[in-house]
């Protein structure tokens, strides 16, 4: 009976501080173009104060919890070793271990993926019928597919994240792809928040260019959408080129949230080509091998589900 009380006041209190699943969320046409031709856009108070608390603090207590698998991801990208080999070592078994190892090499934050399979809070915003309208209406397709949610922190000792897209680390085959930046603070005008390259999105020449991660003085205007008040969001297409700038005053956490077309497919491997990124492998490697390149996913996959809206 306690359980299932319990259980009841958890219902009760995520359904004061999420927003309702209908609840809408007007997108300007502003907004629409400002996303369709430069690749990113604001989304001010896309989040009710209560639910980014709520947030907030369900982020802590999973750091908290994970922080040992938060560093030995990271370890695994800039070690370009499987996770699964990294976790085994006895190397790296302890915090402290793997802070030693990665003392060597530049870090621009600690990451963990997929919260909403564990987590309650994140598994209701992640399924809520108003950021899959919103994305749905920025990407212009009829239905979005949840890949996957991530949680970053940047330490005061992190230096800055060089330029990516995000597609080019994911395992689809489609051009739609839209992630929600939610920061879990205040961001200032000269804060840590996302910075784009605008229009990179529709870089075609970019790969033959191959400035991926490297110097693009002169390439693009570059912009951002600080200052950032509780709340708010930015919205950055799947091929827009986007990076941060390093070594905050105080850890600032942040929450993403991405979305591709439901029709999307995962890519199919040709030669040496790779399916996905190995960063985004611990994102995608529990479902990647059960599924056919090339053919539509089925709509009620447990991991990466269409979100009706």
């Amino acid at each position: 009976m306690k359980s299932l009380i319990s259980l009841i006041s958890l219902l009760i209190l995520l359904l004061l501080i999420l927003p309702s699943p209908s609840t809408p969320y007007n997108v300007p046409l502003a907004t629409q173009l400002s996303f369709s031709q430069l690749g990113h856009a604001s989304l001010p108070s896309l989040l009710p104060l209560p639910t980014i608390k709520a947030l907030n603090t369900a982020a802590k207590g999973a750091l908290n919890s994970s922080r040992l698998l938060a560093l030995q991801q990271k370890l695994s990208v800039i070690l370009d070793q499987p996770l699964a080999a990294i976790a085994s070592n006895p190397k790296y078994s302890t915090p402290s271990k793997c802070k030693y190892h990665l003392s060597d090499h530049a870090v621009a934050f600690l990451q963990l993926f997929n919260l909403h399979r564990t987590h309650p809070p994140f598994t209701a915003i992640t399924r809520s019928k108003t950021l899959a309208s919103v994305a749905t209406t920025l990407l212009d397709c009829p239905s979005v597919r949840l890949y996957q949610d991530s949680l970053f922190l940047k330490r005061p000792e992190d230096g800055p994240t060089n330029y990516h897209s995000d597609l080019r680390m994911a395992p689809f085959d489609t051009n739609d792809m839209v992630t929600f930046w939610i920061p879990f603070s205040t961001i200032p005008s000269d804060g840590t928040g996302l910075i784009f390259a605008d229009k990179s999105h529709n870089d075609f020449a970019l790969n033959f260019w191959d400035a991926e991660g490297g110097d693009l003085t002169g390439r693009y205007s570059e912009s951002h959408h600080m200052p950032l008040a509780l709340g708010d969001a930015t919205a950055h297409h799947g091929w827009c080129l986007h990076a941060t700038d390093g070594f905050p005053n105080s850890p600032r956490l942040a929450y993403t949230i991405s979305y591709v077309n439901a029709a999307a497919v995962v890519r199919k491997v040709t030669g040496k080509d790779e399916k996905g990124h190995g960063e985004d492998e611990a994102s995608y490697r529990e479902w990647i091998g059960g599924v056919k390149p090339g053919r539509r996913i089925p709509d009620n996959h447990p991991h990466i589900p269409v979100i009706p809206c």
